[in-house]
């Protein structure tokens, strides 16, 4: 087992712990002191203020005076994949985790997912994460996996995101792994894919270690927007990616995306039937909703064998209210309410 004590730190492996921190004033500590009061003593501890425009990046400069470990950068606004980046220039660990900086994790997170690194050599470990509200990501039993991640990573109970996982350095820079600065939403499901490809050794543990804040607004409690179409393009990159011979791979990418699709534009209708009065004063609809509406049918379109064909226990009456959307497009809720939907 990893010894604990900081005053023996220098006998623990280097563990870069990368945080992106973007006008997050109201929960930056909650964070910060949560990864600052880790067992685990021997962390490189870097936050990369992106232009925040809130206190964020001085309680950075804060927290950098009281802790050794921490090192700050700050730089021009680029977004998420663009901080972490940054942070994974900067990093000399021999391991890294990410940490969304509205998060916060238990004190033995990095304790315990190092413990399992080192005991399986694995490429990489993950852990339950929390909400209050959502289901675990994950199964109840511990997982250690060889050569399978890459071909379940796509089911629901499998990991698909950087955050409550820890890797090897090298796997993150052997690969080349880079966050895609244009997508905005599923751009940490893209560098999964990549490095499951290359690196599928993994370890995953039923404990829920890392605490995800839904109330500070994530992609599923906001409003629908053209960000959510990235998701739509990164799950098309990797269906791309997936030979055409490796069949129910390329199903479970397909039905998700087609998923997607469908319950982005469900949610998207929603919220504009509860607008309509607003917009119909205005005498016209914001540019993006068409753009929304158009992509999603099409993307539903697109996937559409792979849904219509797929899990055989689906609602019969979704799986119809799908087909006739790809047949009649966003005019079907034209003819039908939104409540028909469901």
């Amino acid at each position: 087992m990893i010894d604990n004590n900081k005053n023996n730190s220098d006998e623990q492996e280097l563990v870069s712990v990368i945080i992106p921190v973007y006008n997050v004033e109201k929960y930056l500590r909650r964070c910060l002191d949560s990864v600052i009061a880790q067992t685990y003593w021997n962390l490189e501890i870097i936050l990369v203020d992106d232009e925040s425009k809130d206190l964020s990046g001085l309680i950075c400069d804060e927290y950098e005076k009281k802790d050794g470990r921490i090192r700050v950068i700050h730089q021009s606004n680029g977004g998420v994949s663009s901080a972490r980046n940054a942070g994974i220039d900067r990093m000399t660990g021999s391991y890294v985790t990410f940490i969304d900086s509205d998060d916060y994790v238990l004190p033995d997170y990095v304790e315990k997912l190092m413990n399992v690194m080192c005991k399986y050599h694995a490429d990489m470990a993950g852990c339950n994460t929390w909400s209050k509200g959502s289901p675990r990501i994950f199964t109840d039993e511990n997982k250690a996996t060889i050569k399978i991640v890459r071909d379940n990573f796509l089911d629901y109970q499998w990991h698909a995101s950087v955050n409550a996982t820890c890797f090897r350095a090298d796997v993150i820079r052997e690969s080349r792994v880079r966050f895609d600065e244009s997508i905005a939403f599923g751009e940490d499901t893209l560098v999964l894919f990549e490095v499951y490809s290359q690196y599928p050794k993994a370890y995953f543990l039923k404990d829920e270690l890392y605490f995800y804040d839904k109330s500070t607004g994530g992609v599923t409690s906001r409003p629908v927007s053209e960000k959510n179409l990235h998701l739509l393009e990164a799950y098309k990159r990797i269906f791309r990616r997936i030979p055409r011979d490796e069949k129910i791979m390329r199903s479970k990418c397909g039905w998700i995306s087609a998923e997607l699709a469908f319950t982005i534009l469900v949610r998207y209708q929603s919220e504009k039937a509860n607008e309509k009065a607003t917009l119909v004063k205005k005498k016209k609809y914001p540019l993006h909703w068409d753009k929304i509406e158009k992509t999603t049918v099409h993307f539903m379109r697109r996937y559409a064998f792979y849904y219509l064909t797929g899990k055989k226990e689906h609602d019969r009456k979704l799986k119809w209210v799908y087909f006739l959307i790809c047949v009649l497009g966003r005019f079907y809720f034209r003819i039908h309410p939104i409540s028909v939907v469901f």
